[in-house]
């Protein structure tokens, strides 16, 4: 599986989580709810902005790596955790190919792929939650004062400084 090597505008993204939970109505109360397919991918909007080469690069990326859509890719693409971008099995949803505009030099490719990360943590998961819970929802000013705490104020407590 080959990976491409252009990550996706910033600013040309959109995303839909996949759907990993069936629901049953009931006539009679709530419905029900079951787990059906664990780790589903999500579908993503996608925009790449690039120059001649790039874009020869990923029309030769599309027709050759994935054989015209038919096998899946590895790409970068922001995760839902918010850390950056982070390698996805990626495939192409077949229409959704398209060059909305080109402009001079400058080439607007646009798809829509389904993509699921290569790895998922539930330990960081866990502890993401904890701490947001833990700092009741101001985690960067929590981290930040006990970064201090364990920088600043304990090396100056008598028998701990050098």
């Amino acid at each position: 599986m080959r990976k491409l090597l252009l990550a996706p505008d910033a600013d040309g993204y959109g995303s839909t989580d996949g759907t990993e939970v069936i629901a049953t109505s009931l006539a009679g109360g709530p419905s029900r709810f079951r787990r059906d397919f664990i780790g589903a991918p999500k579908v993503v909007n996608v925009q790449w902005t690039m120059n001649p080469s790039q874009y020869a690069y990923w029309r030769a990326f599309y027709a050759t790596a994935t054989m015209n859509g038919s096998l899946p890719f590895i790409c970068d693409l922001v995760g839902n955790d918010g850390a950056g971008p982070a390698e996805h099995v990626c495939s192409f949803v077949p229409g959704s190919i398209g060059l909305p505009s080109q402009r001079g030099l400058t080439y607007v490719q646009q798809a829509q792929i389904e993509a699921k990360p290569l790895a998922t943590d539930a330990v960081a998961d866990t502890e993401r939650m904890d701490i947001y819970e833990e700092s009741q929802g101001q985690p960067d000013q929590w981290l930040a004062e006990l970064s201090r705490l364990a920088t600043v104020t304990i090396p100056s407590l008598p028998g701990f400084g050098a």
